[in-house]
């Protein structure tokens, strides 16, 4: 199911009506795609490298690898799957961090038309059971990270050939070893051993002699390509899948592309990939749009916010996606770290905050220290480096729906009176609606939906998620739901707050979301850095939670701030709420915990013991 992309309704808002006197442009565009682009995503980065392979496409841990040597490691593994019985439509399964061998594997799985199925040893040991069994898989890819934590989970065994991946060799570099010294990064063993079923990767791809009795199918834009995996957070350890076709992938990259996006172009630009594989974030832009900006992948197979700082300064890549809380957490780290407090962070030119929505103070504390540090300085002297923060959105069932170049610096040259909020990529379709279908007046709070190109083809064995999924407006159009709180701007610009489901019931029926209480709580204090509200019980009763961290080295008493907390939400909040207020202030030097995900752990939240909690009144 898909929204018609041609309608042309007489009720649309004008924002919507602009957005179709674009669509000239956008239907050349997505004609364009179907005419000259109907290929593997293979072939959609082969063409965008042809006269470039001798350019470094991949940088893992000090080696650099070219262009022409990725495809040739792709092309070896094609005709290596080839001899394994892989066809148009048979899955793979791949448990890896973030390598070369995982570019090649989408490369490879690609020009075959397989699908790989990206997951993680992180889930529940249950799940992974399911995931293998269903996929029915012969191959199995693993990094010797993963491959520690899954080897004792019995299935693996009825795998036929286990790949692995070795990365000890990665992480034993000179070079980077006398950098800030190893503390920080995980000790992988050499544990896998050689034997009937287990073969490193490059035993596979170089015991293929000839390759010309294999033949290689046609692969459209429809052809499904990968399968990733929600988050979770909602059920740790139990993400839903997501099918997504090539079109996803190759369409988004080239409205991307400068002449459409009206976005700069990454050539030349390093981007990191160390958000997990299993999620398309990582894929779709770290990795499909890095390259097809002919920019270099910077593989990092380490992920952890306590690390991330150190991951910046080692890799210097220059366009970085991360969580808010990773953002903070390297930010901190910047600050109290005497060895990084010596240094500037002059190549990180695109610094993005994706997966998690970021309150006002957040984004001011991060753009204080990312211009401390200088970043953005090799493209302008500094103090005119242009870096603040910028903003990516979009679930990862969508593919990618905004993108904001700092936001900030837009928002301080008065581009928005209010909050500037985030830009739709033109091939998007957004609208706001309603608990009837209608669309929302401008400014007003609603279900956010959308559709593009880039929308999943769907959740993989999973028909009660596909059904609530898309839902249908007043008018009859299909979306996509996008399952958060946003409201859209006069100039169409989306700004969102919040996930849907985490509401308190007045006696009245209406609902009040939680970020409206995070939102007069932040407001309250630039010392106050963080706020997560959540709903929580005590005594059976319901009652609203709010977790406020406080800016690092601020001076304020406790006391002080907790009278102005309370002094504002007295004008702020009806009396029904407040009697079910509580709040807690987190220690200094303490956060909150996160998913593996990398975004704070509401779960966690919700379900803490409330005993430490002071009634607001």
């Amino acid at each position: 199911m898909a929204m018609d992309s041609t309608y042309m309704g007489k009720n649309l808002p004008s924002f919507q009506k602009k957005h179709i006197k674009n669509r000239r442009k956008i239907k050349k565009a997505i004609t364009e795609i179907e005419l000259k682009h109907n290929w593997a995503w293979y072939d959609e980065i082969y063409f965008r490298w042809e006269k470039s392979l001798d350019k470094v496409a991949i940088l893992f841990r000090g080696h650099e690898i070219t262009g022409r040597e990725m495809f040739e490691s792709a092309d070896k593994l094609v005709y290596a799957l080839k001899a394994k019985g892989i066809k148009k439509g048979d899955e793979i399964l791949a448990c890896m961090a973030n390598c070369p061998e995982a570019i090649y594997l989408l490369l490879a799985a690609s020009k075959c038309g397989a699908i790989v199925n990206f997951w993680s040893s992180g889930f529940d040991k249950d799940f992974i059971s399911e995931i293998i069994e269903k996929s029915n898989s012969k191959i199995l890819f693993v990094t010797s990270d993963e491959w520690d934590n899954i080897k004792k989970i019995s299935i693996c065994e009825k795998i036929d050939i286990k790949i692995i991946i070795p990365l000890n060799e990665a992480l034993k570099i000179e070079n980077l070893d006398a950098c800030y010294g190893r503390e920080h990064l995980k000790k992988i063993t050499d544990v896998y051993a050689h034997g009937k079923t287990t073969i490193t990767f490059l035993d596979f791809i170089n015991n293929i002699k000839d390759n010309r009795r294999f033949k290689i199918d046609k692969i459209n834009l429809d052809d499904p390509f990968t399968i990733t995996y929600t988050s979770g957070s909602t059920k740790i350890g139990l993400p839903k899948a997501i099918v997504h076709k090539n079109r996803a992938y190759i369409a988004i990259a080239r409205f991307h592309d400068p002449d459409l996006s009206r976005m700069p172009a990454m050539k030349n630009m390093r981007g990191l990939a160390h958000i997990p594989l299993h999620s398309n974030t990582n894929i779709a832009s770290a990795i499909s749009d890095t390259l097809c900006q002919r920019g270099t992948v910077v593989c990092e197979p380490i992920y952890e916010a306590n690390s991330f700082a150190k991951i910046l300064a080692l890799n210097k890549a220059s366009f970085v996606l991360a969580t808010r809380s990773f953002w903070i957490a390297a930010m901190k780290e910047f600050e109290e770290n005497e060895k990084l407090a010596r240094e500037a962070i002059p190549y990180l030119i695109v610094a993005a905050s994706v997966g998690e929505d970021i309150t006002q103070n957040e984004e001011k504390y991060i753009n204080r220290i990312l211009k401390k540090y200088k970043a953005g300085s090799t493209k302008l002297p500094f103090p005119l480096s242009p870096v603040t923060l910028s903003i990516g959105g979009g679930d990862c069932e969508h593919g990618g729906l905004f993108f904001t170049l700092f936001r900030e610096q837009r928002e301080c040259l008065g581009f928005n009176k209010k909050e500037f909020g985030l830009i739709p990529f033109q091939l998007a379709d957004i609208a706001v609606l309603d608990g009837d279908g209608r669309e929302c007046a401008y400014g007003k709070y609603g279900r956010l939906v959308a559709n593009s190109p880039c929308t999943m083809k769907e959740y993989k064995d999973n028909v009660d998620a596909n059904n609530e999924f898309y839902i249908k407006d007043i008018y009859g159009r299909c979306w996509g739901d996008c399952h958060v709180w946003a409201y859209i701007t006069r100039k169409g610009n989306v700004v969102i707050r919040g996930r849907l489901g985490n509401e308190f019931k007045l006696k009245n029926g209406r609902k009040i979301p939680m970020f409206k209480i995070t939102e007069v709580i932040t407001k309250t204090s630039k010392h106050i850095l963080s706020c997560e509200t959540v709903l929580a019980h005590r005594e059976g009763a319901e009652i609203i939670v709010s977790y406020i961290e406080l800016m690092p080295h601020t001076k304020i008493l406790e006391k002080d701030l907790v009278r102005k907390i309370k002094k504002q939400c007295k004008k702020e909040v009806s009396d029904e709420i407040l009697k079910k207020m509580y709040f807690t202030i987190i220690p200094m030097g303490s956060t909150y915990e996160l998913t593996k995900s990398g975004k704070r752990n509401i779960r966690a939240l919700e379900l803490k013991q409330t005993d430490n909690c002071n009634k607001l009144y």
